[in-house]
């Protein structure tokens, strides 16, 4: 099946190479990530993901990010006056991975300090890429103040 993940150990024995398949997923669970907890204060800006589904030390994951704020503080402005502050990859520097939660450190990205404060109105969209192999999954997760 094209949707079937397989996580497999290879061994050579004596000049035979096993290969003893561990685990079986497909598609829809490793792309189980949820959002978790947010902290946003003053200096410092994390958002968690979480994989519900516990395949974090056998799939790769990349994250992108397109970071949306209103001009100020307080804004009670519309969403679709959201401008994209930064889009592209967060780097494997500001992402830091306790087992099945990822922290993704957002002031660390190259966006202006004042569109990181408490109180912007900030959109936040990810996308996880995770991959074994041969075989990528995409998942969007989306976050708003």
């Amino acid at each position: 099946d094209e949707n079937v993940w397989l996580f497999t150990e290879n061994q050579t024995v004596e000049d035979i190479n096993e290969v003893a398949i561990v685990n079986v997923a497909d598609d829809d669970d490793v792309t189980r990530l949820a959002m978790g907890r947010v902290s946003h204060q003053s200096d410092n800006f994390t958002l968690e993901v979480i994989d519900s589904a516990r395949y974090s030390d056998q799939v790769e994951t990349e994250f992108k990010i397109r970071y949306r704020s209103a001009s100020g503080r307080g804004s009670n402005r519309s969403r679709s006056l959201l401008q994209t502050r930064y889009e592209g990859d967060i780097p494997q520097d500001a992402i830091e991975r306790d087992h099945d939660r990822f922290i993704l450190h957002l002031d660390q990205l190259p966006i202006e300090p004042s569109h990181l404060e408490a109180g912007t109105q900030i959109e936040v969209e990810l996308t996880a890429s995770r991959s074994l192999n041969n075989r990528t999954a995409v998942q969007s997760l989306t976050w708003r103040n």
